[in-house]
């Protein structure tokens, strides 16, 4: 580092019908029945059979609705009371749609004739996810339900997926089903401090973590395992206050930081409460500094209550939280020393940490007191609190939280 300086309190506030309802997906997008008249009458061989398509779609659609099946030719030339080797020969055009896509644009059509399939679907899959931990697959519900696997993706609708059918029809049931994942995972957590594997919670929850991995991936419960942190949290704020997310606070992170120090010319230090707002100007101030003296910030969160830290201090480029005791030089640290938010005086009890170096801690006050030297040399030392880049935020439901929040707002300090 080509020169080491250390600021506190800088103070600077400155389509086609075959897309309808998704029930065409089934089918290639090559073909060219998507793009026909409704209105038009069928055809054969020159002779009309004295029935639109669109009227055709709808007969099929309510023998489906009858009947819970597709029909065969034999059945639609009753329904529609067209001669059957007319029909025969309509259907024999390669022109013309098969007989599971006159059901799927029936379907597109006058989808109110099909919702009792996907809602008794969705019911039957949301039975078996709860019971088995296992989103069911089109063989199974083919033969719970009795129909063939063509049949289940156009009529049922599991064409989008059987999650998705249940976040349609059952989301209450879905919301019970995840909320069990949740209570676990953050039972987990909270006996950790730190958020669990997924083997720990697939133990706490007596599965096997091949089971609760299944629940994982793209169109699954989350794409990432990690990201059933911040539904728990989001649940149960309170019980993540000193759970840290060890999937953001990575080696990676901490490795970048120090490179960061290392290469800064200024090191700027700050701390942040979770779940307040960053003060704005004074973030844009930071960014600023930070281009114009290559000046990496450091954030350290207060009491070390990382969850529910604003996006924009993780995700920034030039903002590094800290979780751990940063040494600067051999008499000056950045200290991870927990210190509750709402103290009177953060510095009380400071001095026992022994002589020997300036420490800086992270808190929303600014306070700064003298040390003891070591070794009785004259190199003054200190103990000192950062201030605060985030905007004040202590509101309780009691009346001793209020009383000391409004003491803290007080002597809030951006710096």
């Amino acid at each position: 580092m080509k020169a080491l300086v250390i600021l506190l309190a800088v103070t600077l506030i400155s389509t086609s019908a075959f897309s309808k309802n998704g029930c065409y997906q089934y089918f290639h997008r090559s073909d060219n029945h998507s793009q026909r008249d409704l209105h038009e009458v069928l055809t054969v061989e020159g002779a009309k059979l004295r029935i639109s398509l669109g009227k055709l779609v709808e007969k099929v659609g309510k023998f489906v609705q009858q009947n819970k099946r597709s029909p065969t030719i034999e059945e639609i030339a009753e329904a529609t009371k067209i001669d059957l080797e007319m029909l025969q020969g309509y259907f024999k055009k390669a022109s013309s749609p098969k007989v599971m896509q006159i059901v799927a644009m029936a379907k597109a059509e006058h989808p109110e004739l099909f919702k009792e399939f996907e809602q008794k679907y969705a019911a039957e899959a949301i039975k078996y996810l709860k019971k088995n931990f296992e989103i069911p697959s089109d063989t199974y519900m083919s033969e719970l339900l009795g129909v063939p696997t063509q049949e289940l993706k156009v009529i049922y609708g599991s064409n989008k997926g059987a999650l998705e059918r249940i976040r349609e029809y059952e989301s209450k049931g879905l919301d019970q089903f995840i909320d069990k994942i949740l209570i676990a995972y953050t039972r987990v957590a909270k006996q950790l401090g730190r958020s669990p594997t997924l083997e720990e919670v697939a133990l706490e929850l007596e599965l096997t973590p091949d089971m609760l991995a299944k629940l994982v991936g793209r169109n699954k419960i989350v794409e990432k395992f990690e990201e059933f942190y911040e539904l728990a949290r989001r649940r149960s704020p309170n019980s993540f206050k000193n759970v840290q997310n060890v999937n953001i606070f990575t080696p990676d992170r901490l490795n970048k930081a120090l490179q960061a120090a290392r290469e800064g010319e200024v090191i700027v230090l700050t701390s942040a409460v979770a779940e307040a707002p960053v003060q704005k100007g004074f973030y844009d101030a930071l960014k600023t500094f930070h281009k114009s003296r290559n000046a990496p910030v450091f954030v350290r969160p207060v009491n070390l209550e990382t969850s529910g830290l604003q996006k924009e201090l993780l995700d920034s480029d030039f903002m590094h939280v800290v979780i751990n005791t940063i040494k600067f030089t051999p008499s000056l640290s950045f200290h991870n020393l927990k210190l509750l938010a709402k103290m009177v005086d953060p510095l009380t009890g400071t001095k026992k940490l022994g002589p020997g170096e300036t420490r800086i801690f992270g808190h929303i006050q600014r306070r700064l007191e003298t040390r003891a030297s070591a070794d009785a040399t004259l190199e003054t030392l200190f103990n000192m609190t950062t201030g605060a880049i985030t905007e004040p935020n202590y509101t309780g439901g009691r009346y001793v939280q209020e009383r000391t929040g409004e003491f803290a707002m007080e002597r809030h300090f951006y710096g």
